[in-house]
């Protein structure tokens, strides 16, 4: 099962589930959705992100596809579950050092 706080979900996966998303409830099979092949449908399908539903509109498709509960918490809260790690910055000494105006020669006239 996916777990909401530690699982991430990117590449044509999360391309997959945004595209699910549009779904009705009665849920559309993967031939309206060209993006999504059989196997991000049976990764998401295995995750719980999406799930399987009877459509009497799509008999002859195949199965039809909706978006679960799980799936709409994981496109509220985003592709990455923990932000990406940023490198700290460390501050440069600078190259110009500045002259006090107090020891500096008057230029002569």
């Amino acid at each position: 099962m996916f777990d909401l706080e530690r699982d991430d979900v990117t590449g044509h996966y999360w391309k997959g589930l945004n595209s699910l998303r549009s779904a009705f409830s009665e849920g559309e099979p993967l031939a309206k959705h060209p993006g999504v092949g059989p196997k991000i449908a049976e990764w998401l399908l295995q995750r719980g992100l999406i799930e399987t539903v009877e459509n009497p509109r799509y008999r002859t498709f195949g199965p039809c596809y909706r978006v679960s509960k799980l799936g709409d918490a994981v496109i509220e809260r985003g592709q990455r579950a923990k932000p990406a790690p940023r490198p700290k910055l460390k501050m440069l000494e600078p190259r110009i050092h500045t002259v006090e105006v107090s020891t500096t020669k008057k230029p002569r006239r």
